[in-house]
């Protein structure tokens, strides 16, 4: 680490090394656990959404490093990858798509 402290860098790998050990797949399953945890107390609400919010962050932390871990646990987490934004460029109409795409929809007749 640097002379002038922590930086959020530092946090990030640090996070992965936890999510490549054995422990890090059952703390990343405690996190699905609360992330999928349902509350029937009115009152409780916003702290168990804030609890569900923060536990969905740390997963996002973690997910990369757990699912190159990969892990022969039987409670090995799943692990849902996050697609990378894609830049769009144009527009595309459906009949563009599907002249591009000729199997995308079989019961669609072309003109030729």
């Amino acid at each position: 680490m640097s002379d002038e402290g922590i930086t959020e860098a530092d946090f990030l790998a640090a996070f992965d090394r936890i999510a490549r050990e054995p422990d890090g797949h059952l703390v990343y399953l405690y996190f699905q656990k609360t992330l999928c945890a349902v509350s029937t107390d009115d009152s409780a609400l916003p702290r168990v959404e804030g609890r569900r919010s923060y536990a969905a962050e740390l997963m996002g932390l973690m997910a990369k490093g757990i699912a190159e871990s990969g892990g022969s646990s039987r409670n090995t987490p799943v692990v849902f990858a996050r697609r990378e934004p894609v830049a769009i460029h144009s527009r595309v109409t459906a009949r563009e798509f599907l002249r591009a795409n000729p199997d995308a929809d079989p019961t669609i007749t072309r003109p030729e």
